[in-house]
């Protein structure tokens, strides 16, 4: 893992938030994006609030602010669907950080790296996006 991304990894998960002391899984997208001098908006979604979120990222998949990307690329949003009993939903989101890896937060837990290849994971990804503003 590149050595600048150390810093987002044990971010503590709270519901959002948007800070090095808790971030939910948009929080640390932005923490991240931030890095990169890009701002992204903050949506305001509790992230328990899986219909919101879905319709939320099916809305700014067709904006022009996104862009749907093949093959991921440092910084790009990883979209994902990990609700188990409601699996067409998007309601994850991750940051690809380069290396086969993304960062993301789940609750209960500090934000961690993950492999794209991960047994349950690669299963759940929808797609990749480029914020394009």
């Amino acid at each position: 893992m590149l050595a600048s991304f150390r810093k987002f990894i044990g971010v503590p998960f709270v519901d959002g938030g948007r800070d090095f002391k808790g971030a939910d899984c948009l929080g640390i997208v932005m923490l991240v994006f931030r890095e990169f001098g890009i701002e992204l908006p903050d949506y305001k979604i509790g992230c328990f609030d899986t219909n919101q979120i879905d319709e939320k990222v099916n809305t700014e998949r067709l904006s022009k602010s996104w862009k749907r990307l093949k093959e991921p690329e440092a910084p790009c949003i990883v979209v994902m669907r990990i609700d188990p009993d409601v699996p067409e939903l998007c309601n994850h989101l991750g940051v690809y950080i380069g290396d086969n890896e993304f960062i993301h937060t789940l609750n209960n837990t500090k934000s961690i790296r993950t492999r794209l290849d991960h047994l349950y994971f690669s299963r759940k990804i929808e797609g990749f996006y480029s914020y394009v503003g």
